[in-house]
């Protein structure tokens, strides 16, 4: 046993920190970078760590730990609807390396002030990336995913937002230990004026943060590590807010990016056409909150989310396609936990699961190809 403990640990410690863990200190808009680190993201005290459960729970899972602090000190930039946004990773880090799907939430300033807001009103879910090719052959392992490798989540300002102040969130899951109850969630708060639309009211449900997550939803306990994998099929969270946007499908069955039907248009893929025009501003304010309920999403056989209420779960009854019909699909039952608690970022963790099997000299089982190559891969990285 401790000869195999020792294995997984030289193998965890061949894996670059830049791969493994990040955060995001960088804004990217019409893809030009803008700006400096922490120029225009709050600045926060837990570095490249990730959160996990279950301190989704706490508040500081609305922004990081200490980045209230940073609040009135970071600028505030502006962007139009139809502006491509990314948070780029700090530290030198190039490329998320974890599978996994990315969320962006707005939650807009009481006052228009953002550098006065902690976060704890309304917030709403504008943009998801999933699947972006099948995940079937351990697929889902890596780049499956949309967001896999890029530096950083990545959204479209929706056209139904009010304009003003937000506070966003940017949020890549990472889901290679959610199996064992290991999730792991990296994000960082950015402070934006939206400008140039004629939107009123909220285009969507509402939820609160912390609470848009709970330690036992399935699309966070849902294991990666089935060869026969077809489909991501309970995604997180709340519902996309219409003219809010997803990328991929949850089956992987496109690549394209779709806005979702509601307050302005039907549904359509996004050409991601809008000229580039770097700006910014400032402002300030004081925050407030109310309550609203949370949501979870369901998918259709078409790859696209539909949404479903009950169990406690809020309402959404907007779509991304007009054919869509319901299905019943649901994750892949969690394997038996290990013997061990490994590391989070060991092989072993990786590897239990079904269809997998670990040993010191690799794995063994129907994935074993792919969970081999994705190893050797680290470890040369």
């Amino acid at each position: 046993m401790q000869s195999i403990a020792a294995a997984l640990a030289l193998v965890a410690a061949a894996i670059p920190m830049s791969n493994a863990h990040y955060t995001f200190s960088k804004l990217s808009v019409n893809d030009q970078d803008v700006g400096s680190d922490w120029q225009y993201i709050r600045q926060h005290t837990k570095g490249y760590m990730p959160t996990k459960i279950p301190d989704i729970l706490n508040d500081d899972f609305r922004c990081q730990p200490g980045s209230f602090a940073n609040a009135a000190k970071t600028d505030v930039y502006e962007v139009r609807p139809g502006d491509r946004v990314q948070f780029k990773q700090a530290f030198g880090g190039t490329g998320m390396k974890h599978p996994g799907s990315t969320q962006v939430y707005f939650s807009k300033a009481p006052n228009n002030d953002v550098k006065s807001y902690q976060g704890d009103g309304d917030w709403v879910k504008a943009d998801m990336s999933l699947l972006c090719s099948s995940p079937e052959n351990g697929a889902i392992l890596d780049e499956a995913w949309c967001s896999w490798a890029q530096n950083g989540p990545k959204f479209t300002i929706p056209d139904t937002l009010e304009a003003g102040e937000y506070l966003v969130r940017a949020e890549h899951i990472a889901m290679h230990g959610a199996h064992d109850n290991g999730v792991e969630f990296y994000f960082a708060c950015g402070q934006l004026k939206v400008t140039g639309t004629t939107a009123t009211g909220v285009p969507g449900d509402t939820v609160k943060i912390p609470g848009m997550y709970q330690p036992d939803d399935p699309a966070i306990h849902f294991s990666i590590w089935n060869n026969a994998i077809k489909e991501y099929a309970t995604t997180p969270g709340p519902a996309v807010i219409p003219g809010g946007h997803i990328t991929g499908s949850t089956t992987g069955s496109t690549t394209e990016t779709v806005r979702v039907d509601g307050f302005g248009g039907s549904s359509s893929a996004s050409s991601n056409s809008t000229s580039a025009r770097p700006s910014n501003g400032s402002s300030s304010g004081n925050a407030s909150s109310s309550p609203s309920p949370s949501g979870n999403q369901d998918t259709s056989t078409s790859g696209y989310p539909t949404f479903y209420s009950g169990g406690g779960a809020g309402n959404g009854d907007n779509s991304v396609s007009s054919n869509q019909t319901s299905s019943s699909a649901s994750p892949s039952p969690d394997p038996p936990a290990p013997a061990t608690s490994p590391d989070d970022e060991s092989q072993s963790q990786r590897g239990y699961s079904q269809g997998i099997r670990w040993s010191p000299s690799g794995y063994s089982g129907s994935g074993a190809t792919r969970a081999n190559a994705r190893v050797r891969a680290e470890q040369q990285a």
